[in-house]
């Protein structure tokens, strides 16, 4: 299956907050805050991990990015392809 028909979900087992406009997320069995453990998004990262609601597929969240910031389609396709890379690394989201 093409990637972009893939729908990407947060685990459950994180725990995240927007603060000043950047997502902080923490994978939530760790105990003690580490900064290891703490992940920082950006603006764009942030609007990309609020987009994935574990419904929409890949195709989806790039379109919305798209649409809202205004952006060049392809280069936002590459960034998602591996922003969602990185988050799955992470442990962070599942296909």
């Amino acid at each position: 299956m093409e990637w972009h028909r893939k729908i990407p979900k947060k685990k459950k087992n994180i725990a995240w907050r927007v603060i000043e406009g950047e997502a902080v997320l923490m994978p939530s069995e760790r105990q003690a805050v580490d900064r290891e453990s703490l992940e920082v998004c950006n603006q764009t990262g942030t609007a990309i991990w609020e987009a994935i609601d574990g419904k929409s597929t890949a195709a989806e969240i790039i379109k919305r990015i798209v649409d809202d910031y205004e952006v060049n389609f392809k280069k936002a396709e590459s960034d998602i392809k591996s922003f969602l890379g990185w988050l799955a690394k992470k442990d962070l989201i599942e296909w």
